[in-house]
C-alpha cells in the first residue's frame, strides 16, 4: 500500500511540474518569429533521434545486468521526473525503477551516477569540440578532448575513492564500475544524442552552415553544464547558457532557445507513455 502511493505521489508530481514547466515555456513563444512546420517537424525527428542515443548510452550501463529492454523502459518511464525540483526525484525514480527490473542497489546508483556524468561531460567535450573547430579559440577544442577523455574508468575510480572516505554512497559506486568499454559507449551516445538535439536547435533557428555549428555546440554546451545544476531539468541554467553560447540576441534565436525545450518536453513524454504500455 505505501509503495503504491508513493508511485502515485511520484506520478503527480511529475505531471504537475511538467505541465507548469510546459505552460511556462509556452507562454513565452512569440508567434510570429516561431519557425515552420516543416523545420518543427525536422527538429522533432532529430529529438527523437538524439533522446533515442541518450537512452541507449544508460542502457550501455545497465543492460548487462537486467537487459536492454526493462533498462530503456526505466530510462524514459522516469526521465520526466527531472522536471520536479532539486533534481532528487529523477534519480530517485531511474535507480528504484533500475532495482525493480533487477539490479542490485549499488548498481542501480552507479548506473544512474555515471549515466549523469556521461551527459555533463559528453555536452560539454561535445560542445567544446565543435565549438573550436567553427571558430571558437583552439584551445577549447583541446579541452574538449581532455573532458571526453576524463570519462575514464581508472580515473574516476580513483576519485571515488578518496571521496569514499567520507561519502559512503562513493564507495558503492566505486565497487560496481562498469567496463571501460560499456563506460566509452555510454559517453559516445550520450555525447551524439546531445550534438544531434544540438542540430534541432540550429534548424529552428535556421541560420547560416558557421552559426549552425556554434549553435549545436551550445547546445551541447549549455545542456551538459545544466545537467550539473539542480534546476528542475535545468530550467533557467539551460536556456540562460544556451542564449548566451549562440553569441546571438535576436528574437528568432530566442524563440528557438524555447521552442527547443518544448519540443524535446514533447518527446520525452511520448517516450514515458510508450514505456508505460509496454510496461502494462
Amino acid at each position: 500500500m505505501a509503495r503504491r502511493l508513493v508511485r502515485a505521489a511520484f506520478v503527480i508530481l511529475t505531471l504537475a511540474f511538467f505541465v507548469a514547466q510546459f505552460a511556462n515555456g509556452a507562454g513565452r513563444i512569440a508567434v510570429d518569429t516561431a519557425p515552420g512546420m516543416g523545420r518543427i517537424g525536422g527538429a522533432v525527428v532529430l529529438l527523437v533521434a538524439g533522446q533515442v542515443l541518450v537512452g541507449e548510452a544508460l542502457v550501455s550501463l545497465a543492460a548487462p545486468g537486467i537487459g536492454a529492454g526493462p533498462a530503456r523502459r526505466a530510462f524514459h518511464l522516469t526521465h520526466p521526473s527531472k522536471y520536479i525540483p532539486a533534481g532528487v526525484a529523477q534519480a530517485a525514480g531511474l535507480t528504484i525503477a533500475l532495482r525493480r527490473a533487477g539490479l542490485s542497489t549499488g548498481s542501480a546508483l552507479a548506473t544512474w551516477a555515471l549515466h549523469t556524468l556521461a551527459v555533463v561531460l559528453g555536452g560539454v567535450g561535445a560542445g567544446l569540440v565543435v565549438g573550436g573547430g567553427t571558430g571558437w579559440p583552439m584551445f577549447w577544442a583541446v579541452l574538449g578532448v581532455a573532458t571526453l577523455l576524463s570519462f575514464s574508468r581508472s580515473l574516476i575510480v580513483v576519485v571515488l575513492t578518496r571521496v569514499g572516505r567520507v561519502v559512503e554512497a562513493a564507495q558503492t559506486v566505486a565497487s560496481t564500475m562498469p567496463s571501460q568499454a560499456r563506460l566509452s559507449a555510454c559517453l559516445a551516445a550520450n555525447a551524439a544524442g546531445l550534438v544531434l538535439h544540438g542540430v534541432a536547435f540550429a534548424v529552428l533557428i535556421d541560420g547560416s552552415a558557421a552559426s549552425a555549428a556554434i549553435a549545436i555546440a551550445a547546445y551541447a554546451l549549455a545542456h551538459g553544464l545544466a545537467t550539473a545544476t539542480p534546476l528542475p531539468g535545468g530550467l533557467g541554467a539551460r536556456e540562460a547558457l544556451l542564449f548566451a553560447f549562440a553569441a546571438s540576441d535576436d528574437d528568432i534565436t530566442l524563440t528557438g532557445v524555447v521552442l527547443v525545450r518544448l519540443l524535446l518536453m514533447v518527446v520525452e513524454a511520448g517516450f514515458a507513455l510508450a514505456s508505460v504500455q509496454r510496461s502494462g
